[in-house]
C-alpha cells in the first residue's frame, strides 16, 4: 500500500536524526556512539499528503569478521534495501568520502533501486566546499539537509516523492487506520527470546538475534495479519535492573522505550526463559505490565529444553512468586521449533475483545449487591452505585459514602467477583472508589414546577426608588 523509502549510510552520518525528523517522532535512538542503532525501525511519515514508510538501517561498517555485531547489521541494511522503492543514501556533508561510504554505495547500486544521495548536517558552512566531492559517487545531485534544524527537509520529501513517480510507483489515497489493529509488545528481561519469537511468527529475520544480552536497543514494530485480523507487533530492549543502567546511558534509553511501548499496548506478551529458575527481575518486569492495566500473557520460552515435570514445577513456581498476574494465561513455546508460536494469537484476539466488554450499569449493581450480601464490607461503609466508565482497560467506579473505609482486600473480593462473573481472563481490572455526595443542589427556595420537576421559585422584582 505504502511505497518504502530506506535511509542507508555507514555509521554516524545521522540516519536515525533524518528517521526522526521525517516521522515527526523521537523514534529511534540517537547518539554521538557509532553503532547505536542495530535493527531496521519502521513508521510512517506524512510526505506532502502522502504517505511514506520510513525505514532506519543500522551503519553500515565492512570492517568486521564473519558472524560479528556488524555483520548481522550489514545483512539488515541489505534485507532494507532489497525490500524498497527508493533509496535514501546519507552521507556526512562536511567530511570526505570514505571507503566505507563507497562500499555502501556499491551495495546500493548493486539492486538497482532509484538512490537519492542526502548531505547531511547542512546547517555547518564547510558543506558547501565539500559538496562537489559527492558527484564522485555518480548518483546525481546531492540534496543538502540537516536532520537537527529541519534544514532542506521539504525539498527532501518533494525529491522523494519526484523519484517514486518517476518508478512509476503508484499511489493510494488510502490512509492505515491502526484504531482497529491489535498492539502487542514481546518484553522481558535481556536474552530470553524476545527477538527470535518475533522473528519465529514472520518467519524471517526481522530483526537481529544474538546471545550477546543487550542486542536490542530501539523498539522495532511490524504491522501483521493472521487469520484476518491486524496487528502491531513491538520487539523491545531487555529491562535489566536499574542499578545496572546507572553507567549505560543507549541502555537507559532503550528501557524507556521499552516501557512507552508497554504503555501503548493492548497485550503484553511476558517473556521468560523456561529453562532458567524466576528471578527478580522477570517479577519487576511483570510488576510493569501489571501497573499499566495491559492485557497479558506469560509466554515461557525454550520449553524444547525441559522435561513436563520441570514444566508442572515451573508453573507452579511462577503461581507461587506472582499471585498479582494470577488471570494471566500461561503458553510454553519455542522459537527455535516454533511450538506453539502461532498459538498466541488466538489467545492475543481473546483478550483484546474481553478487554472491549461492556456491562449495562443496572445488571452490574444487581450482581455486586449480591456480592455485597454474601461478603459484607466494614462497618460504617456502604456502597451507592457501580458504573464501568470505560474499556480496554476495563475500568469499574464505586461510589460508597467514604472511600477511606475500603480495605485493599475487600478490593481485591471484588475484583475476583467481577472475574468470576464476566470473565476478564488476560487483562488488569482497574477499580476505583469515589465519595457519593447524595445532597442536591442548593436553592434558597424550591417549588413544584410542571411535569412533576422541581424549578426555583420565581423572585418579585423589588420596586425602583
Amino acid at each position: 500500500m505504502y511505497p518504502i523509502c530506506a535511509i542507508v549510510g555507514r555509521p554516524n552520518t545521522g540516519k536515525s536524526t533524518l528517521f526522526n525528523r521525517l516521522v515527526r517522532k523521537r523514534l529511534a535512538i540517537t547518539s554521538e556512539l557509532a553503532g547505536t542503532t542495530r535493527d531496521r525501525i519502521f513508521a510512517l511519515a506524512d510526505f506532502h499528503e502522502r504517505q511514506v514508510m520510513l525505514v532506519d538501517t543500522g551503519g553500515l561498517d565492512f570492517g568486521y569478521d564473519l558472524e560479528s555485531m556488524e555483520d548481522n547489521i550489514i545483512k539488515q541494511s541489505q534485507t532494507a534495501v532489497d525490500e524498497a522503492d527508493v533509496i535514501i543514501f546519507l552521507v556526512d556533508g562536511t567530511c570526505d568520502l570514505t571507503s566505507d561510504d563507497y562500499k555502501a554505495c556499491e551495495l546500493i547500486r548493486k539492486s538497482q533501486k532509484p538512490v537519492l544521495i542526502v548531505a547531511n548536517k547542512a546547517d555547518r558552512s564547510s558543506i558547501d566546499s565539500n559538496l562537489h566531492i559527492f558527484y564522485e559517487l555518480g548518483l546525481g545531485e546531492p540534496v543538502k539537509v540537516s536532520g537537527i534544524l529541519n534544514i532542506g527537509i521539504d525539498n527532501l520529501k518533494t525529491k522523494v516523492l519526484e523519484t517514486l513517480v518517476d518508478s512509476n510507483f503508484k499511489f493510494t489515497s488510502k490512509r492505515e487506520e491502526d484504531d482497529d489493529r491489535v498492539k502487542v509488545s514481546f518484553l522481558g528481561k535481556p536474552n530470553v527470546g524476545k527477538s527470535s519469537l518475533l522473528n519465529s511468527v514472520f518467519n524471517d529475520e526481522k530483526v537481529m538475534v544474538s546471545s550477546t544480552p543487550g542486542t536490542t536497543r530501539d523498539s522495532v514494530s511490524l504491522p501483521f495479519e493472521y487469520n484476518d485480523n491486524q496487528y502491531v507487533l513491538t520487539d523491545t530492549a531487555g529491562i535489566r535492573r536499574s542499578g545496572k543502567l546507572r553507567f549505560d546511558k543507549l541502555e537507559k534509553y532503550s528501557v524507556m522505550r521499552s516501557l512507552q511501548s508497554l504503555e501503548s499496548s493492548d497485550v503484553a506478551l511476558l517473556v521468560m526463559d523456561a529453562t532458567e529458575k524466576l528471578s527478580k527481575q522477570d517479577m519487576r518486569v511483570a510488576e510493569f505490565i501489571s501497573e499499566a492495566k495491559t492485557g497479558v500473557v506469560i509466554v515461557l520460552n525454550k520449553a524444547d529444553l525441559i522435561s513436563p515435570a520441570e514444566k508442572n514445577a515451573k508453573v507452579n513456581e511462577i503461581h507461587y512468586k506472582m499471585p498479582f498476574l494470577h488471570y494471566a494465561p500461561l503458553i510454553f513455546t519455542s522459537a527455535r521449533t516454533g511450538t506453539n508460536v502461532m498459538q498466541l494469537f488466538p489467545i492475543i484476539d481473546d483478550i483484546f475483545i474481553v478487554r472491549k466488554k461492556e456491562i449495562n450499569t443496572r445488571e452490574l449493581n444487581y450482581y455486586i449487591d449480591v456480592c455485597l450480601d454474601k461478603h459484607q464490607p466494614k462497618p460504617g461503609l456502604k456502597f451507592k452505585v457501580v458504573k464501568q466508565v470505560a474499556t480496554n482497560p476495563p475500568t469499574f467506579v464505586f461510589f460508597v459514602n467514604d472511600k477511606s473505609l475500603v480495605h485493599f482486600s475487600y478490593k481485591r473480593y471484588l475484583d475476583n467477583k467481577l472475574r468470576d462473573k464476566y470473565g476478564f481472563t488476560g487483562t488488569a481490572i482497574d477499580i476505583n472508589f469515589r465519595d457519593s455526595k447524595a445532597k442536591p443542589p442548593k436553592f434558597k427556595t424550591l417549588t413544584r414546577g410542571k411535569k412533576g420537576k422541581f424549578a426555583p421559585k420565581k423572585l418579585k422584582k423589588k420596586p425602583k426608588k
